[in-house]
Formats: C-alpha cells, sequence, structure tokens
C-alpha cells in the first residue's frame, strides 16, 4: 500500500507488519538539527524520500529507505559555498534497548525508540546528519599536498644556512 499523504508520525512496527509504504517530500528547512550543522541556509530545499516496512523470515519488523537531498555546505578546502548531493539507503529494525539491538543481524541497523511512534522527520533528518561528511570539500579543489607538488620552485629560496636560532645565543645566560 503506497501512501502519497506523509504523515507526521508513524508507528515502526505496525507499519512493518502491515508493509505500508511512503514517499514524499519535505522541506529540508524544517530540519533544524540538520539546518544547525550547515553553514548556508537551506531555503527551497527539498528531501525526497521513500519508506517502506515489512517483516522479515523470523517475523522481525524492519524498514527500508532511501532519501534524496541536497544541502548547503561550505567546502574546508577553498572555503567557498557548495551544495552537497546525499542519496542515503536504509533498513532499520525496531529496538526498544540496547540488548534487542545487540541481537539483530548485521544487515540491520537499530532504530532506537522510547514509545511505538517516531516523527517521521525525525526519523528521515537523522539519517540525513549521519550522511553528512565530516569535511565537506569540492570534488575540483586541490588538496594541500597537489598544492605543494604543484608549487613553482622559488628561485631565490637556497635552504637554510646555520643554525636557525643564532641569532637569539646573546640571549642565552650561561
Amino acid at each position: 500500500m503506497l501512501t502519497t499523504q506523509v504523515p507526521s508520525v508513524i508507528h515502526p512496527i505496525k507499519f512493518a507488519q502491515t508493509e505500508q509504504a511512503l514517499q514524499g517530500t519535505f522541506p529540508v528547512e524544517a530540519m533544524l538539527r540538520l539546518q544547525a550543522l550547515c553553514d548556508n541556509p537551506l531555503t527551497g530545499l527539498t528531501a525526497n524520500f521513500q519508506l517502506s516496512g515489512a517483516l522479515d523470515e523470523e517475523r522481525r519488523a524492519y524498514l527500508t529507505g532511501s532519501i534524496e537531498a541536497t544541502v548547503a555546505l561550505t567546502c574546508q578546502r577553498c572555503l567557498k559555498p557548495m551544495m552537497y548531493p546525499l542519496k542515503i539507503t536504509f533498513k532499520l529494525s525496531p529496538v526498544f534497548d540496547e540488548e534487542a539491538a545487540q541481537q539483530l543481524p548485521s544487515s540491520y541497523e537499530p532504530l532506537y525508540l522510547s514509545q511505538d511512534e517516531i516523527a517521521l522527520n525525525d526519523l528521515l533528518e537523522d539519517e540525513l546528519i549521519l550522511a553528512l561528511p565530516l569535511i565537506p570539500k569540492h570534488d575540483h579543489c586541490l588538496s594541500i599536498n597537489e598544492m605543494v607538488i604543484n608549487m613553482p620552485e622559488d628561485e631565490n629560496f637556497s635552504g637554510i644556512k646555520g643554525h636557525p636560532f643564532d641569532k637569539l645565543r646573546h640571549l642565552k645566560v650561561k
């Protein structure tokens, strides 16, 4: 069953047991935690998502989904604004405690719940935050190593002659 109207809250276990599916769009600017991590305004940007629920062969509830969004970040090499595309796929299984999370197969990520429902916006925002790069950078920006290798030789530089602290010797107390 594919729902086009996006609910604000879902019940992940019931969602999986009834094999529901959702797809829709969320404004990225409504995701305040994500916006706090981005250096540039996210006005007008949207996140497209798909989410479906099912039960596996062990009758374990799980959610699979994908999110596509673009966020505005600052390149850490050239310090200019950049648009960074995010394409995420995930497979989550709802759990209520750490013990249940430890028993999940490695193909699932735990979706920790404190109650039987979760705000859909929070779920999507969490996945987008986890997908942000640690150091955003343009593909075309040179790394510091590439800049040093490509740096022209200085003809006047002949290396360090003598001891670099020779001028400070007279300050040394014997």
